[in-house]
């Protein structure tokens, strides 16, 4: 009997420490995440394209490529064609050719794509976008 008790004790002792750790790292994660917030200085040469008016991918240098979802737009998708998509991707690529622009992101995930505002001279290509009439 005292063996059965001891082992009842260990699995409660053992299923506390689980969810404290548990708990603990939802904390971490969360906070993580919030924290995780930032700006990037993007020059033109880093833009590897534009699959559509929202979404465009650029380089990371050694570190690869990111893809990147405008936030606030949703334009007409390429794949689905959809009047005016090829206006759109043509719009968004020369926007991301004038000249160096910043880009903010907190690492938001979309469809495996990375959520981001890029901005220049206080406009936002999301704001430009919806200005030349080429969003849903």
């Amino acid at each position: 009997m005292k063996d059965r008790i001891d082992w009842e004790l260990f699995l409660f002792v053992a299923t506390v420490i689980l969810l404290i750790c548990l708990a603990f790292a939802i904390f971490a994660v969360g906070f993580a995440q919030a924290n995780t917030c930032m700006t990037l200085d993007v020059e033109p040469k880093h833009i590897i394209g534009n699959y559509d008016g929202d979404t465009f991918t650029m380089s990371l240098g050694a570190l690869g490529y990111m893809i990147v979802r405008v936030e606030g737009v949703d334009t007409p998708e390429r794949n689905k064609k959809q009047p005016n998509w090829e206006k759109a991707k043509a719009f968004t690529s020369n926007w991301l050719a004038k000249g160096p622009f910043k880009m903010s992101t907190c690492f938001t995930l979309t469809l495996g794509r990375v959520v981001g505002n890029p901005s220049r001279n206080g406009r936002t290509l999301a704001q430009d976008l919806i200005a030349a009439g080429l969003t849903k």
